[in-house]
């Protein structure tokens, strides 16, 4: 059985003293680690580019510390520096190795939108996810289409009290009320925008004059909460009658559907 840390394979003197810069003390801790996000944390602590190796290192004991009944060459870290080295680059925020994650980052996050179905549906998880995280709303994704109709604007705006009291007993979704509202209320905005403008797309685009803002992140350290744009934009929802949608909210809106090209230079999605 594995009680400490240095009972891990691979996991030797140097990768301890790592440990403890990192102010991991327990294999519990442990388990709950990214190793490319655990290796960089070490590499801004230090100030220096770690050998990519030490991620490897920290693969192998991150994976024995969630299944300590892993293969014999799961433990070891040349397996996870295979892997580490056929894998793409992406934005170092994707936990590695997780499925969900990496799809949705590699397929959806900042492809440009055109669509006013995707455009609503991430209206809804977006305002859902306020205050949690995103991987909490990506894995509730299929419960919030069929609880929401599809994601049907018109069917949402005529969403009554019997259907606010429905999802309230869905655990499929977040129950929060608030939220829910929040959700059947925009429907009924998104259909005024549509009124105005033809569609929410042409809308929302106009924000950014039509093309993707395109910064040129270096790392994710520089990824912002807001941006200019953002604030004008939530502020205009706002006139508007949308509710849910403040300026960090809308923000991830506009790097989900493409509005800003907001990975980093160095991933494989930055230039498609």
């Amino acid at each position: 059985m594995i009680r400490k840390l240095n009972d891990l394979v691979s996991v030797g003197p140097e990768t301890m003293k790592d440990f403890a810069k990192l102010k991991i003390k327990t294999v519990r801790q442990l388990a709950k680690q990214q190793p490319h996000l655990l290796y960089k944390k070490l590499c801004a602590l230090t100030c220096a580019r770690h050998d990519p190796c030490v991620e490897d290192v920290f693969a192998a004991a991150i994976a024995q510390a969630r299944n300590p009944d892993l293969p014999e060459k799961e433990k070891q870290w040349p397996y996870w520096s295979r892997l580490r080295k056929a894998r793409p680059i992406r934005c170092a925020w994707v936990p590695v190795g997780n499925e969900l994650y990496e799809r949705y980052h590699d397929t959806e996050w900042g492809v440009p939108v055109h669509e006013d179905r995707i455009h609503f549906e991430f209206l809804i998880l977006e305002a859902a996810q306020a205050g949690l995280s995103w991987l909490t709303v990506l894995k509730k994704r299929a419960a919030y289409a069929k609880a929401f109709a599809n994601f049907d604007w018109k069917k949402v705006a005529a969403f009554d009290e019997s259907d606010v009291e429905r999802l309230m007993k869905n655990p499929g979704i977040i129950r929060n009320r608030a939220k829910i509202l929040a959700a059947i209320n925009n429907a009924k905005q998104f259909i005024e925008v549509r009124k105005e403008f033809g569609t929410f797309d042409t809308y929302i685009w106009k924000f950014v004059k039509g093309k993707p803002l395109q910064p040129k992140r270096k790392s994710i350290a520089e990824l912002p909460s807001v941006s200019e744009e953002a604030v004008t934009l939530s502020q205009d929802l706002k006139r508007r009658g949308f509710k849910f949608l403040g300026p960090t909210v809308v923000y991830a809106h506009m790097q989900a559907t493409g509005l800003v090209n907001d990975h980093t230079v160095d991933c494989f999605c930055h230039t498609r």
